[in-house]
Order: C-alpha cells, then structure tokens, then sequence
C-alpha cells in the first residue's frame, strides 16, 4: 500500500480534507478495521465546503477503494395550505 502521509494543516480545505480522510482511511486499513463517517444536515453546507467534502470522498475511492454515501433532507416548505 502506498503511503499518503500529508500533512492536514495547510489552509487549503480541499486539499487538507484529502490528507485527513486518507491518512484516517489508510490507518483503518493498518488496523484492518473499518471507519465510517456520518455527517448530518448536508443540506447547510456552503457549495465551496461541499465540493471540497465530495473531493476528497473522490480521491478516498482511487487510493483506498472505498464507498461511500450522502443524503439530506429535503427542505421544508414554509408556504402551507390550510384549505
């Protein structure tokens, strides 16, 4: 396994995330134990932040051959009917 050891502290959260969910990822595997990330309410989160989360998802799936999944709710309407 190739090693991604990067350091997660640049100021560049694209990159940063990568480091992070790679390095977390890869001692996962040393372990060989699993990891599973949740995060709520995904619908909140600013584009530039989303994007960045979905890149480093993208880069997990090449270098450790991972799945992964994204949900939110959708949102609710505020202009009610009460016949």
């Amino acid at each position: 396994m190739q090693s991604y050891y990067l350091l997660a502290d640049n100021g560049d959260l694209e990159h940063d995330l990568q480091a992070l969910l790679i390095g977390a990822g890869q001692a996962a595997q040393a372990g060989e134990t699993v990891l599973g990330i949740f995060i709520d309410e995904l619908q909140y989160v600013e584009e530039p932040q989303l994007a960045a989360l979905i890149t480093a998802m993208h880069a997990c799936a090449q270098h450790l051959g991972t799945t992964h999944a994204a949900a939110q709710l959708g949102q609710a309407s505020t202009d009610q009917h009460n016949g």
